[in-house]
């Protein structure tokens, strides 16, 4: 089996702590806590680009995607890497794309 990379725009990390505070409540302490926990992951959190970002604004135009998938989609095509989704509705608007696969159909 091949080496599996992960990669994450640091934009997520943003998205997260509103996910934490807003959704679930959490304090800080708790929010930080989680925030520490994912950058130590073997994970690489790759900063904003403006060549990403134009490409997401692109896709966005093709896809009636959101700004934030477009640019998680964005990324992974940058790096080479496949998109993979959980989201059967957002799959179903990008699955003309080559690398993004859906979750249930992982074998």
């Amino acid at each position: 089996m091949g080496c599996i990379q992960l990669a994450v725009p640091d934009l997520v990390l943003t998205e997260l702590e509103h996910v934490l505070q807003t959704k679930l409540g959490c304090d800080d302490e708790r929010v930080q806590s989680a925030l520490a926990t994912l950058q130590q992951m073997d994970l690489s959190i790759i900063p904003w680009s403006d060549e990403v970002g134009r490409a997401a604004a692109l896709l966005t135009l093709q896809c009636p995607i959101t700004i934030f998938d477009a640019y998680f989609l964005a990324l992974a095509t940058e790096l080479q890497y496949a998109y993979i989704t959980a989201d059967a509705r957002l799959y179903a608007c990008v699955q003309h794309i080559p690398s993004v696969i859906l979750l249930s159909n992982l074998r």
